[in-house]
Parts: C-alpha cells; structure tokens; sequence
C-alpha cells in the first residue's frame, strides 16, 4: 500500500544551529529545547485545493509568527480517491506505527472529518497523548468525543443562512432550492447542518441530490428548473469508469446539466460558471488553527485553548459570472465581500504608457524651465543696465515717455517716500492733485484678481534684489482698462545710501489688441484655408483613410491635441475607438468602453447630450 510522502523543513538560521552542532556538542542540547516537532495528517490527497490551501495557511503562519525551529512531517489519508473505513483505517495505522516508530512530535494537526476521526480511534496507540489541533471539521457533534485536555480546533460550518439573506436581497425569495453533494461522510454532516438551518426558512424547499457518480448527479439535474443551486462537497465523484474527477472536471458537468446560479458553499469551487457565495475558506481554517497552534507553542494548555465553533467564512464572488447574471452586490453586503477576476483599474491597463508620459513630461518641463531661467537672467541684466541709465536722461524723460507711452515710478524704501512720472500720472488717468505718488496707490490701480501676484512679485525683489518684468492690468480712474509691461529694480544711491525701488509702467494697449486680433484672424483663416484643400483631397472611397483624414484634420483646425472617432457595437452595448489622432503619438485604435462601465457615457450618446468628463 501506498501512502503520501512526509518531509522536513528548516530556516537558513536552523540551517547554521545545524553546523554548530556537528562542530561542537556543547551547543546540542540548546538547539533540540529551540525545535519544536510537528506530524499534519490531511483527509484528503496534496493536491486536493481544500486540503492545499489549508496546509498553506497553517504552515505559513508558524513560519512567519514562530520563534521555534519548526519540523514537520505530513501524511495524507487520501480518502476522496479511497473510502474510509475500518479496516483502511486500520491499515494506516499500522503503516504510521512503522513509518513514525520512535518518533513523538511536540503537536498533531489534522484536517477535516476523516482525519479527526482517525486521530480520535488511532492517534494515542500511535504518538501516545500528544496536542492536537484540527480544522474544516463539519461535524459538531465529535465536541462530546473531544478529550479537551489534549484535542482542540476550528470547525467548518456551511452557512447557507447567508446565502439565502444574500438572495433575498437581490431577488424575490425563492420557494426551492438544490444541495448537490457528493454523498461522503462530509456531505452528510453538511446535509444535517443545513436542515437544521433551514427551519428558519419553513418556506424553502430544499431539495437534494447526492451521489458519487457524478453522471447520476448530473441527470437528475436535467430534469430540474429550479433557479437556485448550492454546492455542498464535491471533491469525491466518479465518472462511468469509477475514476475519480478533478474539482474542474466536476463542476463543469454540473455547471452543463442547466441554467442555474450556483452558490458554492467552499471558496475552491469558484470557477466555470460558479457565482459564489458564502463559502468556508481552506486558507482561513488554516490560518485560524494555526493561531490556536502557537498559543500552545508558546506554552498555554490545550485544555485552556477552546475550540472555533464559528467557521471563518467570507462572501466571495466572480465578477464574470457577477456582470454575466447582470447580479449587483447590494449596499449591505459590499463591505464583507471579496470580489475575484475584476477588470484592472485604467491606470493598471495603462501603466506603462503614464508613467513614460509622465516622464516625458516632466523632462520637457526641465528643460522648458532651465530655458526660461536663462533668457529671465539675461534679461534681467538688460533690464538693470538700462533702468540704471534712466536718471542720466532725465531732462528728456517725460518727452520721450509720452511719445512711447512709457511712464516711471520710484519709492525710496529708506525714506518712505515715492515720486511718478508725468505719464504715468497720464497712464492712470490722474493727476497729482486727484492721487498721491505711492506705492500702495499703484496697487490701487490693479485689478483684484491680479493685485495680490504683483504685489508678491515686487515684495520678491525687495527680498532678494533681483529685477522684475512683468504684464498685467490696471483700471485707470475713469475706468478704462489699460495692458501694462512693468519693469523694476532695486538701485542703491551712492550719494546718501538709500535704497530705492525703479519702475517702469509700459501701456501696452494697442500693441496686445493689434498682437492678438491679428494672430487670431491670421491662424483661423490659415487653418480654415488648409482644411478645406485637405478635405478636397480625401479619398471617400477608402472609408478607413477617411476617417483617419477626419481626426486629423480636425485636429489641426480646430487646434486640439486629440480627436477620435468612436463606433457603437452590434447590440449597442460598446463603443470601440476606430481612431485616436494624438498630434505627438499619431493614429491608434482598439480601445473599447462597455455600457455596463460607462452608463453616463452611452446616456448621453442616445440622447444627444453634451456632458463634461472629468476623468476621461
């Protein structure tokens, strides 16, 4: 007879304690108090994804919270591919007697009913009165077999109450329902659970049909129009050769034997049409009786350790099967739900070109602004050169700031006292008598929206002595807006020292108007112009070419970075981008926006409305 492999798994820190002691048996002793021994026995095969994701979550756990080098040995009854009886029972036995003779592990994990049951018949006579910790136990009724001086864990419990208040949140509540099954020892102590539960629900009819010959199983299924179905276990069918299936294999046979919405009641059953549920979750098991496991570890008796009565369950659904049954999680469940297979998020789908964008971006950023600082900084020297040499014409100044519509202003920063040029008195729309020269008056001038950066800008060089340029509005006293280029910097007066700010006010009116009316008219016509010999040379006939033209022409006349095209689907369900002209990338296509997605979009296509998308 063949039974599953044991091994042995150490940390690299075991691995150096290993060394030490082959070089020194002083530190012997130290090391075997520091390990700590541990025999898993599973009901079911390693491969099994129940007793797989189990084993997982225990193992994990010890390795992760443990201070103890950990040995573990496993060995698995296989009983979904072989029945467990006595006398199989028995055989194993004897085969863990010879295998393990001399060996006593510090604890005992086992998995499942099968395995409890053994532990509970054979494991003394084998390990003597070891710990031991269970999990995915169904069957309540072992708590008056437990010797809870030794025996401990976390049972299983298929909760289809909450299934059912899952159904009636999203339907009307049905009056039938199947349990399939696969007829082990499990499923009948799962079949005796759920009836007990289901008193609660007089009015539910639950039906069920339990077999190991999945053909059996999926025949009477046919004959079934109930909407409802809810899978108990499934992981010991057979086919017409008595071979035993594959999780898969089983529910895709019951998944084909009709239309239902099937809950499963175990989270390794999610796939090939299952929708999900309320489902026991082998890594919670394990993770939960690995905790109880290291409480005993770090030396509390199992006696103090009481058993998990409440199954770590979770609501667990498949967002294909979830949009496929047009089923929406309600608000109170939405919290508790784990969701699997939901689409990645835009940025997921298109990491790799935003972050390059962002990249590119940022670099033409750079250099935009070493430019910028460059051409400022040079500037800035023309602009103090020249402000400098203003005091040397002062006898022709206000002549020639009349001609140029150029007007000056200083405020001594030592004395508190300012002067302005005849025309910016002229500029201002003012006069001596009506405005007194100062600083603050001058702001006076500005409009709200601008006031508080230009302010800031001049409060700038008065902290850091560097020149300024810049362009803004005024509004003169007879209410007349007026562009203005202001020019200053600080000058230091040899004479008595004092620290005076230079500025210069530029009326920039016409020059703006003329600058601004002339591009515009110039850049429309010359796009209009363009379009229109581009549109003349479009082959129609070509409908791809066409529209291609179409988004780039567009693009250009209009003066916009991006056009697309966009096409609904057969059945109105998607639209698919047939072009995307981007002026720094070209044209792309494929992109598709489902219905199901974008409500907002597609109300908006059907009733020709115009909305503004925010997070396109």
């Amino acid at each position: 007879m063949e039974f599953s492999r044991s091994y042995f798994i150490r940390s690299s820190h075991a691995a150096c304690l290993f060394i030490l002691i082959i070089i020194s048996t002083h530190h012997s002793t130290g090391y075997a108090s520091d390990q700590f021994t541990i025999f898993i026995l599973h009901s079911y095969s390693q491969e099994y994804p129940w007793t797989r994701t189990q084993h997982k979550g225990f193992v994990d756990t010890l390795y992760s919270q443990s201070n103890h080098e950990l040995q573990i040995s496993t060995e698995y009854l296989d009983t979904k591919r072989k029945k467990y009886s006595k006398e199989y029972a028995a055989q194993f036995s004897d085969y863990l007697k010879n295998k393990y003779n001399g060996y006593t592990p510090d604890l005992i994990y086992v998995t499942d009913d099968n395995a409890l049951k053994f532990t509970l018949d054979y494991i003394i006579d084998i390990f003597g009165e070891t710990s031991v910790i269970f999990s995915g136990v169904n069957d309540y009724s072992v708590l008056t077999r437990l010797d809870r001086e030794h025996i401990t864990g976390v049972f299983e419990k298929k909760e289809i109450t909450q299934n059912l208040k899952f159904i009636y949140a999203i339907d009307e509540p049905p009056d039938e329902i199947l349990i399939v099954g696969d007829d082990s020892n499990t499923y009948r102590a799962i079949r005796y659970e759920i009836s007990e539960q289901l008193t609660d629900y007089p009015r539910v009819k639950a039906n069920y049909i339990s077999s190991n010959k999945i053909d059996e199983v999926a025949e009477e299924l046919k004959s079934s129009k109930t909407k409802y179905l809810f899978l108990t276990t499934i992981g010991g069918f057979i086919d017409s050769k008595n071979k035993n299936l594959t999780i898969n294999d089983s529910i895709k046979k019951i998944s084909a034997s009709g239309d239902f919405i099937i809950f499963s009641m175990e989270d390794t059953y999610l796939d090939h049409g299952i929708l999900g549920g309320y489902v026991t979750s082998g890594s919670r098991q394990g993770i939960t009786a690995a905790k109880l496991a290291l409480e005993n570890i770090n030396g509390k008796a199992v006696s103090d350790i009481y058993p998990v009565l409440d199954s770590p369950n979770a609501f667990i659904f498949d967002h294909k099967e979830l949009t496929r049954r047009n089923i929406s999680i309600p608000p109170a469940f939405k919290a508790s739900t784990i969701i699997l297979n939901s689409p990645p998020s835009f940025y997921e789908k298109h990491k790799f070109y935003i972050i390059s964008s962002i990249i590119i971006l940022f670099t033409l950023l750079l250099i935009l602004l070493t430019s910028f600082l460059f051409i400022l900084s040079f500037k800035n020297s023309q602009i103090k050169k020249h402000t400098l040499n203003l005091k040397k014409i002062s006898d022709t100044l206000n002549t020639a700031q009349q001609i140029a519509h150029l007007g000056n202003w200083e405020w001594n920063l030592t004395t508190g006292k300012a002067s302005w040029s005849e025309e910016t008195y002229r500029i201002f729309d003012t006069s001596p008598e009506e405005t007194e020269a100062s600083y603050e008056n001058i702001l006076k001038f500005i409009p709200d929206d601008e006031r508080e950066k230009i302010d800031a800008t001049i409060k700038e060089t008065l902290r850091t002595l560097k020149p300024y340029e810049i362009e803004h509005r005024i509004l003169t006293n007879k209410h007349k807006t007026v562009f203005i280029r202001q020019i200053g910097c600080i000058h230091k007066n040899k004479d008595d020292d004092s620290i005076i700010l230079i500025g210069t006010l530029h009326d920039i009116t016409r020059t703006k108007q003329n600058e601004n009316t002339e591009l515009e008219r110039l850049s429309k016509i010359e796009r209009y112009q363009e379009a229109l010999i581009e549109w003349s040379r479009v082959d129609y006939e070509n409908l791809e070419q066409a529209i291609q033209r179409a988004t780039e022409i567009s693009s250009n006349t209009l003066d916009v970075e991006r056009v697309s095209i966009w096409l609904y689907n057969d059945d109105y369900t998607s639209i698919q981008c047939h072009d995307l002209f981007q002026k720094d990338i070209g044209h792309t296509k494929g992109l598709e926006l489902f219905k199901s997605d974008y409500p907002d979009y597609f109300m908006a296509l059907s009733s020709n409305k115009m909305i503004v998308v925010n997070d396109a």
